[in-house]
């Protein structure tokens, strides 16, 4: 019997099931014991025995439905929660793994027991092979372990593995034999062997096409000579029922047959590239001749892959000789149509997305409709010869520009073009972005050539019919949906990231003789020569030909470390991510100087070429996980302006950097954090270190003559190689491989990340498993794929909108440098500064006497009245009150859309005039901002916010809010996280990450506003309420740091001013200060009372009548409010989170 379905099939009455399921977990539970361990809760015994409450499955009630349910949730793919099948399976999320694979030995135990046959989609158990093998020594199947004994992990020895693919198709048959009852050689069905071939070989979606079943068959008969006497017949029969070809068609038809053969002959891994591509050539030739062996759909499907198309359709191709004439002339038609609309159209880049359409237009005229109208009318008279002939509303826009019945036809028409593009959304699949993209263009490109077509010949009744209907729906995304690191890894792969790129320029001083290498326990010096073809150093270098592909650690002088969650792990594998290719390497300079232009010649004439280790790959990487730019923007970054905003003389933690290239504009500023300023720095040493001519010279962007971006010194140049070779695609999973190593083995962590694939000739792909050094093994780097993408890894934690955020601060939730909390109401009031403690104290005495009388703090009422005249000016002169009191706005996700924009052209519907912000919506926000940020009025973060200098003192002490409330809940998750794995609850502590993410979000923006706007202020842009000391004003800022008990007496001002600013960490450390004065005081009447009023208030309330009664100095509150309230340091250990998700 075969269960060729995706359901399970149970060979038992339904009330025998739920004892036949318990006898099962009994059965492998038993299995397990043998690897307890006391007192190590990580074996998989201890797993299975806490979810099982010591083994005791109950199954007494269940039935076929429960039963369906639990196999079908064991899936590839499937994220069930199992308490839904069975209430009492509560554990803790890391345990699935371990349950997932113990369920799956169940399945494998029922099935050799002869209850059940699996679907074919139910994976084998993962990383227990140990297990795994004691099952099948136990259950004494023949088949099982003939086909266990094949894969390369076993420890059964069986037949000679003759498949270079790493036991995968050993998997595959494993999971094959569940599906049917061969339980040994002896146990086959003439009928059990045709289900099984004509469910894997022919056309439509089969479930065993990519399972060699042939070769499966003849594994597990291979001593039955009349099982295989019967797999011979049924190929036979199949011989014979072919359709009868004229006689050039049976010459095609014979060599497709000897490349299916190839691909499917035992003890070969697959056809070869060229074998597929003959077959797609023969097989779209025969669909075009009419021989209807396969549908279109097949071809989309096996052969219209985006990579083979661009090979069976490219031009020259062979393809064009064995096509019908009338067919090839039409299409050489629209060819050199649709190159004149590219160079019309100038687009930028490769272009590929374009050629993409070109290909799709290419198989519908090439092979649909010839085959179309062979099969209908048995000749091509029909077919287009001219534009005239062809209609666009028959041949392209039929189907979605009017209902059926319509139009009246003669003969059946064919498939539309748009009808066609969609069929290959459906298969392949596009995204529906990508899909509409693709009929736009189409409808463009048609376009085009109707509005030349008075100029083509046979063209003048040629009109394109497109309307709305024709464009597939989609909805507007305004922000980026990818795939993201769990937050306690993130922090960890960027600081791989920088340890790899040290470890490259340490290989390169090897090369150049400033490092020595290690043999053993000695240093020894190396050259470029010794680096090249000395065996000792072939693990770091490579000698001749031979790459290693995992960096030799013991051939280093020092130990490659890297930190996570605040811990420093050293480096137990590095996979081989770097390149090691000739360099035209000038040498040093000459020490004590001389002519320049002499110093130049001489240096480019004893310049050689020497292998050198190529950093580019790992620091385009770093910076675009940095960043969140994308890849062609980085890699085109001009070496000599990328740095022309960046002010090298101040030490924020955030600079400005020139991107030369843009999607649609032109260059455009980017906000970074200053640590990607050094590794551009860095990379900018090396390009120059390049002796060649043309690194001298600008080339044009993206190597395309006249491009609108210019001429640029691409900063990530490699030498002697193009623009296409300069990108980290294949190269950033092998950089993953390093994590995905730490992950499983040095932190033990069994969740599937999905982090780095191995693609499979088939199109299949595997998880990655083999960290050898070994480079002859089944594949190559190229082959590894993953779902994440450096820009991807950044541009997942946060929105398009909030493009200054570095990815150190989202991810990490604070870089963990010490902060400047700069006083910035001094830059209002403008007094001369003779300490800053004096300062303090002297302003919060002042702010102290108006609040007690009843006025608004000094600080608020300062910001009141220069609002006042703000709004006055406003009124009467736009520009001049922009000029004047220094406004900004953020830039928004829309070009000409934020609140300059709308104040310059009035557009505002009311002023509002807040402590942080003007709001040209009268505080109501636009649908916009609540799409874009959410509700809550993310005033922070909107684009339509308009700020001043004069709001800087609000603006830090809503910034100092937002922070406060960041800590908070990081106590709160601690708190959470403290307590054992079952009383954690994941829901609770996703709302928390989502509450200090919004909290993150407002900090930062009004941190980089709050920067911008003191920057403003320092180089003179802003004229109007200035200090009149600048010079001492700006000296004093850069010098001081704010400590814990001045933080305080800053944010009790904030308070007085602002009660909203207030969070219960400031409210707590304000009790607490309270309580401290009046226990020295000795007043414990009012300390034990229930006071009114907020804790700033009671506490200025104290602070006021124990200065006024002499009992105490304003100077001595920074002595009381030092030590005890003083904020925990935070560093990067405490920043990580690791232990948060």
């Amino acid at each position: 019997m075969i269960n060729s379905t995706n359901n399970p099939v149970w060979l038992i009455e339904s009330a025998q099931i739920g004892f036949e399921l318990k006898s099962a977990c009994a059965f492998v539970f038993a299995a397990y014991r043998k690897y307890f361990v006391v007192g190590d809760d990580e074996t998989i015994y201890y797993k299975i025995n806490r979810i099982s409450k010591t083994g005791n499955f109950d199954f007494t009630r269940w039935g076929v439905k429960r039963a369906d349910a639990l196999v079908c949730a064991l899936l590839r793919g499937e994220d069930v929660s199992w308490d839904e099948i069975e209430s009492t399976w509560v554990y803790p999320r890391v345990f699935n793994a371990a349950f997932v694979n113990f369920l799956r030995l169940v399945c494998l135990v029922l099935w050799a027991r002869g209850v059940l046959l699996t679907p074919v989609s139910l994976p084998i158990p993962a990383k227990i092979d140990k297990v795994l093998d004691d099952l099948c020594e136990l259950l004494n199947i023949k088949s099982l372990t003939l086909i266990r004994g094949l894969h390369v992990k076993s420890k059964f020895k069986g037949l000679e593995y003759k498949y270079k693919d790493n036991g995968r198709r050993a998997s595959f048959w494993l999971r094959l034999l569940q599906n049917t009852t061969f339980y040994s050689g002896c146990h086959y069905s003439d009928e059990d062997m045709r289900t099984l071939c004509s469910n894997s070989y022919g056309s439509g979606v089969l479930p065993f096409r990519y399972y060699d079943t042939q070769g499966f068959l003849e594994t597990v008969f291979q001593k039955n000579p009349v099982a295989l006497e019967c797999l011979e017949k049924i190929d036979a029969k199949g011989a014979m029922a072919r359709l009868e070809l004229s006689e050039a068609q049976k010459i095609r038809r014979r060599e497709r047959e000897r490349l299916r053969n190839v691909k499917r002959c035992r003890g070969s891994k697959t056809s070869s590239a060229f074998d597929a591509l003959q077959l797609a050539i023969s097989e779209c030739v025969d669909y075009a001749d009419g021989v209807e062996l396969h549908d279109a759909k097949y071809l989309i499907e096996n052969h219209f892959t985006p990579v083979r198309y661009r090979n069976i359709f490219k031009e020259g191709a062979p393809i064009y000789e064995q096509l019908p004439k009338v067919a090839v002339d039409f299409y050489n038609m629209f060819y050199d149509l649709f190159k004149s609309f590219m160079r019309f159209k100038a687009y930028e880049g490769k272009e590929s997305a374009q050629y993409s359409v070109l290909n799709v237009i290419a198989s519908y005229l090439l092979v649909y409709l010839p085959g179309f109208f062979m099969k209908r009318d048995g000749w091509l008279e029909s077919y287009p010869r001219t534009l005239n002939d062809f209609s666009c509303v028959l041949f392209v826009t039929r189907d979605s520009i009017a209902v059926d019945n319509l139009f009246k036809f003669d003969k059946e028409p064919p498939l539309t073009l748009l009808s066609y593009l969609k069929m290959h959304a459906d298969i392949c699949p596009y995204k529906p972005s990508a899909h509409y993209a693709k009929v736009k263009f189409l409808h463009l490109f048609l376009s085009h050539v109707s509005s030349i077509r008075n100029e083509l010949p046979s063209a003048e009744n040629f009109n394109v019919y497109f309307g709305p209907g024709c464009f597939p729906r989609i909805t507007k995304s305004y922000g980026t949906v990818k795939k993201a690191l769990p937050r306690k890894y993130f922090g960890a792969f960027l600081s791989m990231l920088y340890s790899m790129e040290y470890l490259v320029q340490h290989l390169n001083y090897m090369a150049e003789g400033k490092l020595s290498g290690r043999i053993g326990e000695e240093l020894v010096e190396v050259t470029p020569y010794s680096l090249k073809e000395y065996e000792s150093w072939e693990g770091i270098w490579g000698r001749r030909n031979w790459r290693s592909r995992a960096v030799d650690l013991q051939a280093l002088n020092y130990c490659p470390i890297f930190y996570s969650d605040g811990k420093i792990y050293k480096f137990e594998y590095i996979p081989r991510f770097y390149d090691v290719a000739d360099y035209f390497v000038r040498p040093p300079e000459p020490e004590g100087g001389g002519d320049k232009q002499e110093c130049v010649d001489k240096s480019f004439a004893e310049s050689v070429v020497e292998e050198r280790a190529i950093p580019n790959e790992v620091r385009i990487t770093i910076f675009m996980c940095e960043t969140g730019l994308r890849q062609n923007h980085t890699v085109w970054l001009d070496v000599d302006s990328y740095d022309k905003a960046v002010d090298r003389s101040c030490d924020s933690a955030l600079t400005a950097l020139q991107v030369a290239t843009d999607k649609s504009h032109g260059a455009w500023t980017a906000i970074v954090s200053r640590n990607v300023v050094k590794v551009l720095d860095r990379q900018r040493k090396w390009y120059r270190s390049c002796a060649c001519e043309s690194y001298a010279h600008p080339i044009w962007y993206n190597e395309k003559s006249e491009s609108k971006f210019g001429k640029i010194k691409p900063l990530f140049r490699r030498y002697n190689v193009s623009s296409s070779g300069w990108k980290t695609y294949s190269k950033f999973p092998v950089m993953l491989l390093a994590l995905k190593y730490f992950i499983e083995h040095q932190v033990g962590d069994t969740e599937d990340y999905g982090l780095v694939y191995v693609s499979e000739a088939d199109g299949l792909v595997r998880d990655f498993d083999d960290y050898t050094a070994n480079p002859d093994v089944s594949f190559q780097w190229r082959d590894l794929v993953s779902e994440y993408t450096p820009h991807g890894l950044r541009a997942a934690f946060i929105t398009d909108a909030l493009n200054f955020l570095p990815p150190s601060i989202v991810g990490q939730y604070m870089t963990g440098q010490t902060e400047e909390l700069v006083l910035y109401y001094q830059i209002v009031d403008g007094i001369y500064m003779p300490s800053h403690q004096h300062v303090l104290v002297d302003y919060l005495s002042r702010n102290l006497d108006k609040y007690s009388g009843g006025d608004a703090p000094e600080i608020a009422e300062s910001i009141f009245r220069m609002s006042g005249e703000l709004a006055k000016r406003i009124k009467h002169d736009i520009p001049g009150a922009i000029k004047n009191f220094g406004l900004i706005s953020l830039q928004g996700t829309r070009e000409g859309q934020n609140g300059m924009d709308i104040l310059l052209a009035e557009k505002f519907t009311q002023l509002a005039y807040n402590p942080t912000h003007i709001c040209p919506f009268g505080n109501k926000c636009p649908v916009e901002v609540m799409k874009d940020f959410g509700s809550g009025r993310p005033c922070g973060v909107c684009p339509y916010a308009i700020r001043g200098v004069m709001h800087l003192p609000a603006i830090s002490a809503e910034k100092d809010k937002y922070k406060e409330l960041m800590l908070g809940i990081v106590g709160e998750l601690r708190e959470i996280t403290s307590r054992k794995s079952a009383a954690q609850r994941e829901q609770e502590i996703e709302n928390l990450n989502a509450e200090h993410d919004y909290y993150a979000r407002e900090a930062y923006a009004l941190e980089a506003t709050e920067q911008q706007l003191y920057k403003m202020y320092q180089n003179g842009d802003y004229q109007s309420f200035l200090a009149k000391g600048k010079s001492e004003l700006m000296l004093h800022f850069e010098k001081i740091k704010v400590a814990g008990s001045e933080r305080l007496m800053k944010r009790l001002v904030d308070t007085l001013a602002w009660p909203s600013v207030s969070t219960p960490r400031l409210d707590l450390d304000f009790a607490y200060l309270r309580a401290r004065l009046l226990m020295h005081d000795g007043n414990l009447e009012e300390l034990l009372s229930v006071q009114g009023g907020t804790p700033a208030s009671q506490l200025s309330s104290v602070v006021k009548s124990m200065v006024d009664s002499g009992a105490l100095d304003v100077m001595d509150l920074v002595r009381f409010a030092n030590e005890p309230v003083r904020p925990e340091a935070i560093s990067k250990s405490q920043l990580l989170l690791a232990d948060l998700n």
